[in-house]
Parts: structure tokens; sequence; C-alpha cells
């Protein structure tokens, strides 16, 4: 009897046969990050910098822009290589801002132009616009990098240097590929976790099987294969129940207390 197929190799048949390029793709690695307490510091202060950076950024532009409505300046709305070039005497404006660079400045930069890009694109396409917004320091939780500067991965001694935190350990459980790119640091819950943007991958081929079957793609299920197997769709995190350890009990608790306060008697005027 043959060996039915597997949704992980229907998926990669789909992949790899659906196109004869054999050009080299891009590829994202992600790796989980364990600083020590003063990097996790400098990281923490790197971010507030970062998110005021944004908010100044994102002001000047906004500014310009009424002030342009409103006929006071003739200045145009500065773009992205505009304010690329602020950044040049930012460091003896604000020394705080040194120790990390300005590879980091740019790329935050980048982060706000593309909100703007994105912003502009809803306008034209008939959709609700939302303006980009400030940003607080308790929201703002990812870096980014926008060249190879200011950072560099060694898988060797499994460390990523970052100008300015140092060398941070990392978890390396799959080598790289190709040509590192870009970085972006992202806080994830309590941990913090490193994504490598590579560019040159060699693309993975898959050997040919001697195995030939029928696939179809449908809206109740994620694919009907010809040999009667059915692969559901996977379910989301959004439209999966809530089954957290815990969690109906601290709703109960948030009730019993929001009860208890309301039974409270009124306290008497003073």
């Amino acid at each position: 009897m043959e060996e039915v197929a597997s949704l992980h190799e229907i998926t990669s048949l789909l992949l790899t046969r659906g196109s004869t390029s054999t050009r080299d793709v891009h590829r994202a690695f992600t790796y989980r990050l364990d600083p020590t307490v003063k990097q996790a510091q400098g990281l923490k202060r790197l971010m507030a910098l970062q998110c005021e950076l944004y908010n100044a950024a994102l002001e000047e532009r906004t500014m310009t822009y009424e002030w342009l409505k409103r006929g006071i300046s003739t200045k145009k709305v500065p773009s992205k290589f505009d304010q690329f070039v602020t950044l040049t005497g930012l460091c003896e404006l604000r020394p705080e801002f040194g120790p990390f660079g300005i590879s980091v400045c740019r790329g935050t930069l980048t982060r706000l132009d593309e909100a703007f890009r994105g912003y502009f694109r809803r306008i034209r396409a008939g959709q609700a616009p939302g303006y980009p917004r400030f940003r607080s320091v308790s929201r703002w939780d990812s870096l980014s990098w926008s060249d190879v500067s200011g950072w560099k991965l060694t898988e060797s001694s499994r460390r990523l240097y970052l100008q300015g935190v140092g060398h941070v350990k990392a978890n390396l459980h799959t080598p790289l590929r190709g040509t590192p790119k870009t970085l972006v640091v992202r806080r994830r819950g309590r941990h913090l976790e490193a994504t490598v943007f590579c560019s040159g991958v060699p693309k993975a081929e898959l050997g040919p099987t001697g195995n030939s079957i029928g696939i179809d793609l449908g809206v109740g299920v994620l694919v009907a294969t010809s040999e009667g197997t059915l692969h559901p769709n996977p379910v989301t995190a959004a439209s999966s129940p809530r089954t957290l350890p815990g969690h109906n009990a601290s709703a109960r608790h948030t009730a019993a207390a929001r009860t208890a306060i309301a039974k409270r008697p009124p306290r008497s005027p003073v």
C-alpha cells in the first residue's frame, strides 16, 4: 500500500512544483536572545530613545504639513532622506544617542516612512486612512537596523553584537543561509528575539518521489487529496477558544472584586 502524503509534503509540492524559477530567495531567521541584566537595561534605554526619535520625526512631518497648509511656511514636508540628513548632528545635540550609532536611527525613520506610505496607499484605495500615531515608550517594542552596520551575528560563539549594548547571547537553533541584510530586535512578552533578514538564500528543490496524487484546495477544508484524505484548515489563535491555564480563575476573581466594590456602602460626606 502506498503511503499517504502528509500535509507538509503537499504544501512543499505546491510551493516548489508551481514555479520553475531557480533564482535565490529571501529568508528570515529568528533567534531567541538571552541578554544579561546590563544588556537588557541597554536595550530598554535604546528603545526609549528610538521611541522619542520616532515621535519627534512624526511631529516634524505633521507640523510642517500644517504650516504649509495654512500658508505660514513654504517648506515642503521632509522625506525619509531629508530626515536622514538631520541625523548627522544628532549625537552632538543628544550625546546619549552616540554609543548606539545612527544605523538604528535610520531604521526607525524608515519605519515611520513605511507608516506614511501605508497611510497614503489606504487613502488612494478609499479605505480608512489611519494617520500614523505617536507612540508611548511602554508600547515601543522593536528596533530596526536598515543595513549591516551597527550589528554582527557570530555563529561560532553564538553571540549577536549590538553597538552600544554588547555581545548578546543568541539561541542559534538554525544556521544562517545567504547574506544578512537587515536586523530587527523585538520584545515578545518577557523575552527578546532577533530576526535576521537574508538575501541570496539558495532555493531548496525537492527530489522526485515517483508517486502521483491529485490535490484540490477547498473552503471547508484546506486540502482534499485523490486518496480521500482531508486536511482541515489550521485554527488560528483568534478563532480558537481561550485555553490558557488560570484564565477562567482570573476572570472570576476580577468579577468577584468588582461585585465586592459595588456592595460597599457609600462614603458619608465630610
